[in-house]
C-alpha cells in the first residue's frame, strides 16, 4: 500500500503587497478611463486646482486599496478553513461571504449604470429610495428602462455562477498563505485610514469653497460655473466615496435660527360649525385634476393639423388660463403633495420621506372642505405608495381614497410583468378610463345629491413610456418609444417620435376628462362646480440636453400651466400673472366659498389684493439621488437657480418659450445677488421651521420672503427688452 501524502492545509486568498498595490492602481486607472469616456472625470474639471485634483486622486487610489483588500479578505473567508470547534458554521459563513461578494458586484455595476445614465454615482438617498419602492421600481424599469434592468440582472447571474467555481479553483491551486488574521487587521487599518481620508478631504473641499455647499450663495456672479471640488468628491470619484461622503458630511442647520415674526402665523384656527349639512347653494363643488407631466405649452397646441387636447383647450377658452404657473418640483413625490396641501416640499436638507405621525401642521384641501361638510374623495391612476405619498394624504376627512391598489380588476402592467404584478399583489398604473369611471360613479351616488363635493383626480397615461391603455396609437405619427430608451436618456434624433407618443397619451387623457365634463353637463352640476386642471410637473424632450423629468428644474419640466373653469362664475381670460402650484388650493377653496386656511403657503390667485406681478415670486425645490436644486422665479421675468450639489448658480431672463437660455449671472450681478438672497432666505426659513419644535408646535409654516422696493428697482432696472436677447 503506497504512502499517502497529508493533504495541504486549507488555503486562503492573500495576494502580496505588490499585487495588492498593482490591483488597486489598475482599478483606479480603469475607473478614471470610464469616467473620462462618460465626460464626468474630475480631471476634466478646469475649475479645480492641481492640489484638489491630486487630493481626489489620492482618495480614489486609497479607495481601491480598500476594495482590493476587502475582496481578498472576503475570498479568504470563502476559501478558508473550518471554524475551530464549530465546523457546522463553516458552510453558512462561506455562503455568506460568497453572497456578499455577488451583492457587492451587482451594487458596483448598478452604480456605474447609474453613473452612465446620470453622470454621477448614487449616494445614500438612491438605495434608500430603491428599498422603499423596490417592487414599483422593478415594474417601472421593466416597462421603461428594460435595458438597464437586464444588464443588472445579467451581471448578478454571471457573478453568482462564476464566484463559487472561481473559489473552488483557487483552493485547488493553493494560491496564497494560510493565515488570514494579518489580512483582516490590514483591512481594518486601511478602512480606518480610508474613512478619515474621505472625511478630511470632504472638510477640505467644502471649507476651501467657503463652507458646506455655499459657493453659489457667496459667488453667484462668477464666470466660472464649473462644479466644485466638493461635488467632484461626492459624485465622480468612486461609488463607495459617494456613499461615505454623504454619510460623513451633512449640511449643517442654518446658523441663523430665527424666522421673522411677520412671516409667522400662530396655530390658532376656529373649527367651522357643522351642526347643519351645508346647502349646495352656499358652496360650490371643486374638482381638481392633476395630469401627469402636463406642460403649459400643450394647452391650445395644434400639432400635425389638429389639437392635442381639445377638451382642455375648451376648458381654458371658457375659463381662466394661467400659462405662467410653475410646479413646486420636477418629481411627483414632492410635486403632488405640494398641490393638495399648499405647502412647499422643502423640509430637510437631505431630502424628505413622508412618515406617519409627522408633527408638522398641514391642512390639505379635502380636510379643510371636509370640515365644512363637503363630501371628499381622491381618485388616482397611480399607486400612491410611491414615495410614501399615501401616508401624507391620510386624513379622517378624506372619505374615499382610491388608487391603483383599490381596483379589483386588471391594472396597467405591460407584457411579461402583468402576471408577476398580479401574483405579487403589486398594483401597476390604472387605466385613466377606469379611474374616471369610478370617480363619476362616486360623484353621481345619490348620497351626494345636493351636497358640495371635493374630488381630486390624478391621471397617469402621459407618464413615460406614454403607452395608451386602449392599445391605440393615436393621431400623431411617428410615435415610437424605442424599447431600450430611458426616461432621462435617449438619442436626440428620437425626440420627435417620443414627443408624438406623449401627445397621443395626452389625447387619451383628454378624452377621459371629457367624459367627466360631459357628466357634469348632463347632471346640471357644471355651473356649480369649479374645475381646475394642472400638471404635477412638466416634461422635456431634449431641450438644453434634458429629457423626461425628475432632474434639476428646467423651464420645460416645471412650467405646467393652470386652468380654472366654472361657467358664469370664472371669467374667460388668459392671465399672465405668475402662479405656482401651492396657489391652486387657496384659489379653489376661496372659489368654493370657504375662507383660506393659515397653513397655506400659497395665495388666492383671484383675490383683488394679490401682490403686484412684479413683486410675485415662485419657488421650486428638487431633491433626489441625482439632483439638489432650488429655483426662484420673479414676476419680472428673471429666474435664478442654485445647484447645491455642484455649488453653482444660474440666472436666466424671461423664458418666453421653452427654449434654453444662457446663464446671465456675469452680465447682471445685481439681479443675481437679489434673487440669490431671496432664494437662500426662503430655504433658511423652511429648514429652520421644520427643524425647530418651538416653531412648528406654535406656528403654521412660514410665508415666503417678499420683494422690497430696493430689490424691485434692481429687478426692474435690468428687466429691459434691449437686454433680453440671448
Amino acid at each position: 500500500m503506497s504512502a499517502r501524502h497529508p493533504m495541504a492545509a486549507p488555503t486562503c486568498f492573500v495576494p502580496s503587497v505588490r499585487a495588492t498595490l498593482l490591483a488597486a492602481a489598475g482599478g483606479c486607472l480603469a475607473e478614471s478611463l470610464m469616467s473620462a469616456a462618460r465626460g464626468a472625470s474630475f480631471f476634466g474639471n478646469d475649475g479645480l486646482s492641481a492640489s484638489q485634483q491630486a487630493l481626489l486622486f489620492g482618495v480614489h487610489l486609497l479607495t481601491w486599496l480598500l476594495i482590493v483588500t476587502a475582496a481578498s479578505v472576503t475570498l479568504t473567508i470563502a476559501m478558508g478553513p473550518s471554524v475551530p470547534r464549530r465546523p457546522w458554521l463553516s458552510r453558512p459563513i462561506r455562503a455568506a461571504a460568497m453572497a456578499g461578494f455577488v451583492i457587492a458586484g451587482v451594487g458596483y455595476v448598478f452604480a456605474w449604470l447609474f453613473h452612465f445614465r446620470t453622470g454621477m454615482f448614487p449616494g445614500v438617498a438612491v438605495p434608500r429610495f430603491v428599498a422603499a419602492n423596490s417592487q414599483m421600481l422593478l415594474l417601472h424599469f421593466w416597462q421603461a428602462e428594460r435595458g438597464d434592468l437586464l444588464a443588472l440582472g445579467l451581471v448578478g447571474i454571471l457573478l453568482a455562477a462564476i464566484t463559487p467555481a472561481a473559489i473552488r479553483r483557487a483552493r485547488r491551486l493553493n494560491l496564497a498563505a494560510r493565515e488570514r488574521r494579518p489580512r483582516v487587521v490590514f483591512l481594518l487599518v486601511v478602512g480606518i485610514v480610508w474613512i478619515n481620508s474621505v472625511w478630511l478631504s470632504g472638510l477640505y473641499c467644502y471649507a476651501g469653497l467657503g463652507g458646506p455647499r455655499s459657493a453659489a450663495a457667496k459667488s453667484p456672479t462668477s464666470a466660472d460655473t464649473s462644479p466644485s471640488a466638493a461635488f467632484e468628491l461626492r459624485s465622480h470619484v468612486n461609488p463607495l466615496v459617494s456613499i461615505a461622503d454623504e454619510l460623513l458630511l451633512v449640511e449643517p442647520p442654518p446658523s441663523d435660527g430665527v424666522i421673522p415674526g411677520s412671516a409667522l402665523t400662530p396655530r390658532v384656527w376656529h373649527e367651522p360649525d357643522r351642526q347643519a349639512a351645508p346647502a349646495a347653494e352656499k358652496y360650490r363643488s371643486v374638482i381638481l385634476i392633476i395630469v401627469e407631466s402636463l406642460r403649459a405649452d400643450v394647452i391650445g397646441l395644434r400639432h400635425q393639423g389638429q389639437p392635442v387636447t381639445p377638451c382642455l383647450d375648451a376648458l381654458a377658452r371658457e375659463g381662466t388660463f394661467f400659462p405662467r404657473c410653475y410646479s413646486q418640483s420636477a418629481h411627483s413625490d414632492y410635486a403632488d403633495p405640494a398641490i393638495l396641501s399648499s405647502l412647499y416640499p422643502l423640509r430637510t436638507a437631505r431630502g424628505h420621506v413622508y412618515a406617519a405621525g409627522s408633527p408638522w401642521p398641514k391642512m390639505p384641501a379635502y380636510e379643510l372642505l371636509g370640515r365644512y361638510g363637503f363630501s371628499t374623495a381622491m381618485y388616482s391612476s397611480q399607486n400612491e405608495a410611491w414615495g410614501n405619498m399615501d401616508v401624507f394624504y391620510e386624513s379622517p376627512y378624506l372619505e374615499t381614497f382610491f388608487d391603483s391598489r383599490s381596483y379589483a380588476g386588471e391594472t396597467f402592467a405591460f407584457g411579461e410583468m402583468r402576471d408577476w404584478a398580479a401574483s405579487t399583489g403589486l398594483a401597476g398604473k390604472l387605466d385613466d378610463a377606469v379611474t374616471v369611471r369610478e370617480a363619476v360613479r362616486w360623484l353621481t351616488d345619490p348620497r351626494r345629491s345636493g351636497k358640495p363635493v371635493f374630488l381630486s383626480l390624478n391621471l397617469q397615461t402621459s407618464h413615460y413610456p406614454y403607452q395608451r391603455p386602449d392599445g391605440g396609437r393615436g393621431p400623431f405619427v411617428p410615435a415610437v418609444v424605442p424599447r431600450y430608451a430611458s426616461l432621462i436618456d435617449y438619442a436626440p434624433d428620437r425626440a420627435e417620435s417620443i414627443r408624438n407618443a406623449y401627445y397621443n397619451a395626452l389625447r387619451y387623457v383628454d378624452a377621459q376628462i371629457k367624459v367627466l365634463v360631459d357628466e357634469l353637463d348632463r347632471s346640471g352640476r357644471r355651473d356649480r362646480t369649479v374645475i381646475a386642471v394642472t400638471g404635477d410637473h412638466g416634461e422635456a424632450f431634449g431641450e438644453s440636453g434634458v429629457m423626461g423629468h425628475g432632474g434639476a428644474p428646467q423651464e420645460q419640466t416645471t412650467r405646467v400651466g393652470l386652468i380654472i373653469n366654472c361657467p358664469g362664475f370664472i371669467p374667460r381670460n388668459v392671465d399672465p400673472y405668475l402662479a405656482e402650484s401651492v396657489d391652486i388650493v387657496p384659489t379653489l377653496v376661496a372659489a368654493a366659498g370657504v375662507d383660506t386656511h393659515p397653513a397655506f403657503q400659497g395665495i388666492d390667485l383671484r383675490a383683488p389684493a394679490r401682490p403686484d406681478v412684479n413683486r410675485r415670486l415662485a419657488f421650486i425645490h428638487c431633491k433626489t439621488g441625482i439632483v439638489g436644486t432650488d429655483s426662484v422665479i420673479s414676476g419680472t421675468g428673471w429666474r435664478y437657480s442654485i445647484d447645491r450639489l455642484r455649488e453653482t448658480g444660474t440666472l436666466q431672463f424671461r423664458p418666453r418659450d421653452l427654449e434654453p437660455e444662457r446663464d446671465r449671472s456675469g452680465e447682471r450681478p445685481g439681479v443675481a445677488a437679489v434673487l440669490r438672497s431671496i432664494l437662500n432666505e426662503w430655504r433658511r426659513r423652511q429648514l429652520v421651521y421644520y427643524g425647530t419644535q418651538s416653531y412648528y408646535s406654535l406656528y403654521y409654516p412660514p410665508r415666503p420672503p417678499m420683494i422690497d422696493d430696493e430689490m424691485l428697482s434692481v429687478l426692474l432696472g435690468h428687466a429691459d427688452t434691449k437686454t433680453s436677447g440671448p
